[in-house]
């Protein structure tokens, strides 16, 4: 079976190959200009989340219109996020500084205009915010999109996802994280894009 089969007229996989260059590049275009021309992790996330939001509207794609998950789905995948996040820390403390050094990472999200006092609002931000737009966006506008440009497959789909990631990693992080982190990325939206299709829900 084909990866990627097409509605359209001309080469399947030039358009396939075009939604998804501009679904992970445009993201990492805009947090690239927030961190490196405002030099504002603000300024990043507003970009970011903006074009997101733009996107959700113009496509029709409302909170109300998308399935929300039951109880048990959503105590399951809150486990899964807790279990997600204390991974990542251990593997971090495990690792020491071969991943990167977390002085400097303070220190770099400090200067991008980030103060630690304002870590927990913006935490808290992360954790009830962005997970609603992401989702609305990557799952709600681009996987239902990439339906029609004949691309289904899971593994597929996670790509822009993924790639965009590795932008706001590396300017904090450093490479080893970026690269790291951005397989780490990949795993989740594989699982996302899965859930989301068996489940048509957020």
């Amino acid at each position: 079976m084909s990866i990627i089969s097409s509605r359209r007229t001309g080469s399947p996989f030039t358009s396939a190959f075009s939604f998804l260059t501009v679904m992970a590049v445009v993201p990492a275009l805009l947090v690239l200009i927030g961190l490196s021309g405002f030099h504002s992790i603000t300024m990043a996330v507003f970009l970011y989340h903006g074009y997101c939001l733009i996107n959700i509207v113009l496509s029709g794609r409302q909170i109300g219109k998308q399935g929300f998950p039951s109880l048990l789905e959503f105590l399951v995948a809150g486990a899964c996020g807790v279990i997600l996040s204390l991974l990542s820390v251990g593997l971090w403390r495990l690792t020491g500084d071969l991943i990167a050094d977390p002085d400097i990472c303070r220190i770099r999200i400090e200067a991008l205009g980030l103060p630690i006092d304002k870590w927990p609002m913006f935490a808290a931000y992360f954790l009830l915010v962005n997970p609603v737009i992401e989702e609305l966006y990557w799952r709600g506008c681009v996987q239902e999109r990439a339906k029609f440009y004949g691309i289904h497959q899971d593994a597929v789909i996670a790509i822009p996802f993924s790639i965009w990631h590795v932008v706001p990693i590396l300017v904090v992080c450093g490479p080893t994280a970026a690269i790291l982190g951005v397989l780490g990325v990949y795993c989740v939206g594989i699982g996302l894009t899965s859930l989301y299709r068996t489940s048509k829900a957020l």
